[in-house]
């Protein structure tokens, strides 16, 4: 019932409305040679440095080339607190899943215990004759290493 009054909240709302993201494992996704620069406005970090956001630029050759990395927090069995994960968070408004550009200095974070940190990301997607402001909404939860789309 909630993706139902989510899709149809979009659909009335139109591009101003939160868009839908996908997370995943960064895996072979991400080179650290496509972190856009200067890092010091297209980096930031959150929670004590422990959550860090980057914009990544996969295509310099393309208009819509863009996505949001999240380096985290990630506990694993082996009780080590300084693992970390890469995370990516692409857009489902688009067939690549990437954006035109990621407004990392733009990133609002709020707290709530019982999920995390809650990050609010403005990007840009194209398509067609519009250029349409948009935003990642996610939390990361770094007591368990998960990284999730904010679900309505």
């Amino acid at each position: 019932m909630t993706r139902v009054l989510a899709a149809i909240a979009a659909i009335l709302l139109g591009p101003s409305a939160a868009s839908a993201q996908v997370v995943g494992p960064c895996g072979d996704r991400v080179d650290v040679t496509q972190i856009v620069e200067p890092w010091e406005t297209r980096t930031r970090s959150f929670a004590e440095n422990a959550i860090r956001i980057f914009e990544v630029y996969v295509d310099p050759h393309v208009a819509q080339g863009a996505f949001l990395g999240v380096l985290h927090p990630d506990p694993r069995d082996d009780g080590i607190a300084t693992n970390r994960a890469c995370t990516t968070v692409m857009s489902e408004r688009t067939s690549n899943g990437m954006v035109a550009e990621v407004y990392v200095e733009d990133a609002t974070a709020s707290y709530d215990p019982a999920r995390g940190l809650t990050l609010s990301v403005p990007v840009r997607i194209l398509g067609g004759d519009s250029d349409t402001r948009d935003e990642f909404v996610f939390t990361v939860n770094q007591a368990t290493g998960e990284v999730l789309p904010l679900a309505d």
